[in-house]
C-alpha cells in the first residue's frame, strides 16, 4: 500500500500528524505492506523570503482574528504538540517562504543530482 503525504517542512500541524500517522503506523498489523512517499505542499507559495510580521500578527491578519485568539490557538497547537511528545516553539518562529526548503529536500533525496 502507497500512502503519499503532502506536507509543508514548516507547518506545526503536519509535525503533529506526522508524529501520529507514526505512531499508528508502528500498530498496524502490516506495517511491513505500507510504502510512505513524502510529497512537498508549500501552504504559503506567495510567501516573501522573510516576513516582518510574528506568528501570532500574521495569523490574526490571515484569519481575521485579534492577536491574543492567535497567541491562544498556537498554545492549544503547542499543547497538541506536547502529547506527541514535540516541543513547537511556536513563539520563536520566522516565517516566510519554504520554497527553498523544499528544494533542498528534493536535492537531498536525488543526491544532489539534478534531473
Amino acid at each position: 500500500m502507497l500512502v503519499e503525504i503532502w506536507s509543508d517542512v514548516a507547518c506545526p500541524w503536519c509535525y503533529v500528524g506526522k508524529r501520529r500517522f507514526e505512531r499508528a503506523l508502528e500498530l498496524f498489523e502490516h506495517r511491513d505492506a505500507v510504502q510512505v512517499r513524502w510529497r512537498s505542499f508549500e501552504l504559503d507559495p506567495g510567501a516573501p523570503p522573510e516576513r516582518a510580521q510574528s506568528g501570532p500578527e500574521h495569523l490574526a491578519a490571515k484569519y481575521g482574528m485579534s492577536v491574543a485568539q492567535a497567541r491562544a490557538a498556537n498554545q492549544r497547537l503547542r499543547d497538541m504538540g506536547a502529547q506527541e511528545g514535540l516541543d513547537l516553539r511556536l513563539d520563536t518562529l520566522r516565517l516566510g517562504s519554504t520554497f527553498d526548503a523544499h528544494r533542498l529536500l528534493h536535492l537531498a533525496v536525488l543526491g544532489g543530482q539534478v534531473q
